[in-house]
């Protein structure tokens, strides 16, 4: 419940497109009985019995190359968090709940980086 509710005060006067204080708004937030608390995000599919069953897949391909080869074209795959600047921490729910957004990862987006160590 409350999956979408981070949203910063600037966002709604945007949405609602009039022109009004931005503290007029946050009292009119306010008087709906909502308050600005800390969200709990919640990893989307991170250890999924599915996902987890590619690995496992991925990894009995990958042993089950020769041992010269596995290693003569290595190809090396970093996953790392990027932006986490970008994740929203608080958002607007009403009071007794807590907000919390589904994300991709548990740490932030990924981007992926695939190096190849093959000469040209």
């Amino acid at each position: 419940m409350y999956d979408n509710s981070t949203v910063f005060v600037l966002e709604i006067k945007s949405m609602l497109n009039t022109e009004v204080n931005l503290s007029m708004i946050w009292m009119w937030i306010k008087t709906m009985d909502y308050s600005l608390k800390m969200t709990r995000p919640i990893p989307l599919k991170r250890n999924d019995p599915g996902l987890k069953q590619q690995r496992m897949q991925y990894m009995q391909w990958y042993n089950s190359e020769p041992f010269n080869i596995r290693y003569t074209n290595l190809i090396v795959v970093d996953e790392s968090p990027f932006h986490l600047n970008m994740i929203k921490f608080h958002g607007w729910a009403p009071v007794g709940h807590t907000p919390n957004p589904v994300v991709v990862g548990s740490r932030g987006p990924n981007v992926t980086m695939i190096i190849d160590n093959k000469p040209p």
